[in-house]
């Protein structure tokens, strides 16, 4: 085959696998629910939905999964400091503009279950909820042991102004940026009010 046939057949092919690939992980779907089903069931993300966590500038996130390939959890750590990173949420979990607008002037109860990393453990970490500019919750920082323990902040959102957004449930796993692990299991947001 001469190269001015091989190479476009080389992208082409290197394109296939591509899209093939990304076609068959997918984006995780989350149905659209009612804001009346929101309040009744929150928010949740454990299991495979920990893929849905981001990593912002300066933090890492990888997973662990257990021997049926789900995954069990979530490895973060941060190779910045949180003072010298560029300001975001760390690493994050967004819940869509439906979220917001259910969440929207409730008192919301966040759940963070984490532990201390089984490498190089974090003996701390920080947790904030943030909404579309309308009021974030302050930074709470919290002590980590070896054993999962639950980590609650509760916050009163604004009530929602103009159309949704998306809120956030974002922690910096190191505040040192010391790559220094921290285990999360699960994240939970529910309705107080």
């Amino acid at each position: 085959m001469s190269d001015r046939f091989f190479y476009p057949f080389i992208v082409l092919l290197i394109g296939a696998i591509i899209a093939a690939a990304l076609y068959a992980g997918g984006p995780l779907k989350t149905p659209e629910l009612t804001p009346e089903e929101i309040i009744a069931q929150g928010y949740i993300a454990q299991g495979d939905d920990l893929r849905r966590l981001v990593n912002a500038p300066g933090t890492m996130v990888r997973y662990a999964v257990n021997s049926d390939g789900v995954v069990s959890h979530a490895v973060l750590s941060a190779h910045q400091s949180k003072e010298n990173a560029p300001p975001s949420a760390g690493v994050f979990v967004t819940l869509g503009p439906n979220y917001e607008a259910a969440f929207g002037g409730k008192t919301l109860e966040v759940t963070v279950r984490a532990k201390a990393g089984a490498e190089n453990p974090s003996d701390e970490f920080a947790m904030q909820y943030f909404t579309a500019g309308r009021g974030d919750s302050e930074e709470e920082f919290f002590g980590l042991t070896g054993q999962y323990q639950d980590y609650v902040v509760i916050f009163k959102t604004n009530p929602p102004r103009g159309e949704p957004a998306s809120d956030y449930v974002g922690m910096w796993p190191d505040w040192d940026g010391k790559k220094r692990t921290m285990d999360l299991q699960s994240i939970r947001v529910k309705v107080l009010d």
